[in-house]
């Protein structure tokens, strides 16, 4: 794919319109082909929940070069916001990168990142999971939410009982 990318950011060029175009590349996140006994997109492994993210911002001199500040795609919102001189909405999740694409560390700001994802009641069985039984069923039959926090070093993952009626987790079931 990164002969894709090249191909893009030479047509803006050729076009003339890199000096004034924001390229952002983000992907989706991993395909689980047997690793701990699991397969398409199911868990909060790091493998299932990391992406890939890629900003080219123009007379950027930091531009091509990474970072391991912890960030998330709800960030990107108000990272084009400030980037383009919009103002945010007045609610919004995330938090603007800008600085970071300019090469400083985003610090406490940083510290952590968010997962949620369902637990399908059939994942346990592999075939089942693999023939996506589970891709298109209706909230109310998920019965456990998996929720993850992730720091530079370490991954915590619990999952919790899902209350469909409500739309939101059983907080009260957290192991202790």
């Amino acid at each position: 794919h990164t002969l894709q990318v090249g191909r893009v950011l030479s047509a803006l060029s050729r076009l003339g319109l890199a000096e004034n175009t924001i390229v952002v590349l983000h992907g989706d996140h991993g395909y689980s082909v047997g690793e701990h006994g699991h397969f398409e997109k199911s868990t909060l492994f790091e493998s299932d929940v990391r992406v890939p993210l890629t900003v080219r911002v123009p007379g950027n001199t930091r531009n091509g070069q990474s970072a391991t500040d912890i960030v998330e795609l709800v960030d990107l919102f108000p990272t084009l916001s400030e980037l383009t001189g919009l103002p945010p909405p007045p609610v919004f999740d995330g938090k603007s990168i800008a600085s970071l694409l300019q090469g400083n560390s985003l610090g406490n700001a940083a510290a952590v990142a968010f997962s949620q994802f369902p637990h399908c009641p059939l994942y346990n069985n592999a075939k089942a999971e693999w023939n996506n039984v589970c891709q298109n069923d209706s909230f109310m039959n998920i019965a456990i939410m998996g929720y993850s926090v992730r720091t530079a070093s370490l991954r915590y993952t619990t999952w919790i009982p899902w209350l469909y009626s409500k739309a939101q987790a059983d907080w009260s079931a957290m192991p202790t």
